[in-house]
């Protein structure tokens, strides 16, 4: 199954919902002055730019029909 990339929606100033691509995209970040993110998917994806002072809130939620959130 093909996934077409999507990237972020802009909701307000500063305030993005994306996706994991948008979520590793440095470029994206630093052009959008980004400094938290909200990972959802703690278990499948790393908080990539915490050594860069990123501040993230993680979930370890699972892509699941069981998932309990």
């Amino acid at each position: 199954m093909s996934v077409d990339y999507v990237g972020a929606a802009k909701i307000k100033d500063a305030l993005f919902v994306g996706d994991e691509h948008t979520g590793q995209d440095l470029e994206f970040i630093i052009t959008n002055k980004v400094t938290h993110i909200i990972n959802c998917a703690g278990k499948q994806l790393a908080n990539k730019w915490a050594s860069i002072g990123i501040k993230y809130l993680t979930f370890y939620w699972c892509d699941s029909e069981t998932q309990v959130y």
